[in-house]
């Protein structure tokens, strides 16, 4: 296209400078002339001026056109080459963020299943752990302490009382987060504590439960040096007993009943309690306690992970899709240039056409030696020889000084032997 352009070009400006430069070459002088004649003459050279001045004007339309084309033309070429390689660019930047979001789709999955396992391991230990002293006898029942109302209590002993210890810690389901914020009041604990130790934490984590009985209200009724004579009323029941307790008013707090340990009733089948604690055992029980909580903790960090990389990953597939999307949009603007320029390039042949036929039409010498050469070489018209040797002859006529040369060369070709 470029090399079409360029002898466009070379064309228009050899022939604008031959119709400025080149002397008019009128009849010269006849001594029979008669003043008839002369007059003829005369018009015949006005009319030949005006066909230079128009071939002039013609050529020097034809080089304004072609060189805005070129302009405009290279501002499409510039244009499309910009586009292409915006879509290139998206595209590749796609591609990296679909390899991207499947990578991280890949590490959530893995994530999520290291999440179940440990999940399930944990439930295991849950399932096959045993708190300490498993049966306890409580309001009259044998029970086993891993059936629906036994809560997990651990915590910071505050005071012992003879009834039970008042603890500030937390208590709730087996395995759960509990809130260490709370005081409440273990009823019939069996163990000696005193004051400030710690129960249910370190070795004995998840081993303590208790049975959840209600509230109950601690009182101070007088105080002495000696010590404070409180009255607590738990579940409506009241009952005195002495605790070095500060003077002054009464408060409610959440009552736990530990009952009274006792051995696995004969009419329980084994296989229900799962095992027995015995002393050998002690050391596997307290091992799987501290790795069920130890898994429980893993498990929930690993699915935390598997939801941010999951997160990541949906994340990433959307840039992907954006990415693909301005890629997609880029080759369309890209092919939207591309047609514009071809659609301007047809448009100037055409107009480069129609100014060689108006100018053959008015029997200007190039416009015949041009459309000679569009018929000799099927440029913007259908091939036609005959057309073409017509179109020279006539250029030759005009006084188109290369229009005999191509006459002569068009007829070598045609009568030219078949090569064998």
């Amino acid at each position: 296209m470029k090399l079409a352009l360029t002898l466009i070009f070379a064309s228009a400006l050899s022939v604008l400078g031959q119709a400025l430069a080149q002397p008019r070459s009128a009849p010269g002088p006849n001594p029979l002339n008669t003043g008839d004649s002369q007059q003829q003459a005369a018009q015949q050279e006005r009319i030949y001026e005006q066909q230079q001045r128009e071939a002039a004007a013609a050529q020097a339309l034809a080089l304004q056109v072609a060189l805005a084309q070129q302009a405009e033309q290279n501002r499409l070429n510039q244009y499309a080459i910009e586009q292409q390689r915006l879509a290139d660019q998206a595209r590749s930047e796609a591609d990296a963020a679909k390899v991207q979001a499947t990578y991280m789709q890949k590490q959530a999955e893995e994530a999520q299943k290291q999440a179940d396992e440990l999940e399930d391991e944990a439930e295991r230990y849950r399932t096959f752990f045993i708190p300490k002293d498993p049966w306890r006898n409580f309001e009259g029942n044998k029970l086993f302490v891993k059936t629906p109302g036994w809560l997990e209590f651990q915590g910071k002993v505050l005071e012992v009382q003879k009834g039970g210890i008042r603890v500030e810690g937390g208590y709730g389901e087996s395995f759960q987060v509990i809130d260490t914020n709370k005081e409440f009041f273990v009823a019939n604990f069996p163990y000696p504590v005193a004051d400030g130790e710690s129960i249910g934490l370190g070795h004995d984590i998840h081993a303590m439960v208790a049975h959840d009985a209600g509230v109950c209200t601690l009182r101070n009724n007088y105080a002495t040096e000696q010590g404070t004579a409180q009255t607590i009323t738990m579940a409506g029941v009241s009952r005195t007993t002495e605790a070095a307790t500060v003077m002054g008013g009464s408060h409610t707090v959440r009552k736990l009943d530990y009952g009274t340990p006792c051995e696995r009733p004969d009419d329980v089948p084994k296989e229900v309690v799962i095992s027995d604690l015995k002393p050998v055992e002690k050391e596997q029980v307290t091992a799987a306690k501290l790795r069920a909580s130890e898994m429980q903790q893993q498990a929930d960090r690993v699915a935390q992970l598997a939801y941010t990389a999951k997160t990541k990953a949906i994340e990433q597939a959307k840039l992907a899709d954006e990415a693909y999307q301005k890629a997609t949009e880029a080759e369309r603007k890209a092919a939207e240039e591309k047609e514009k320029k071809q659609q301007a390039l047809a448009a100037m042949e055409l107009k480069v056409l129609r100014l060689n036929q108006d100018q053959a039409a008015k029997g200007d010498p190039y416009g015949l030696l041009r459309m000679g050469e569009r018929y000799r070489d099927g440029d913007g018209v259908p091939k036609d020889l005959a057309k073409a040797r017509d179109y020279f002859s006539k250029a030759a006529a005009a006084g188109e000084p290369s229009a005999a040369d191509e006459l002569s060369k068009l007829d070598q070709s045609t009568n030219a032997p078949a090569k064998p």
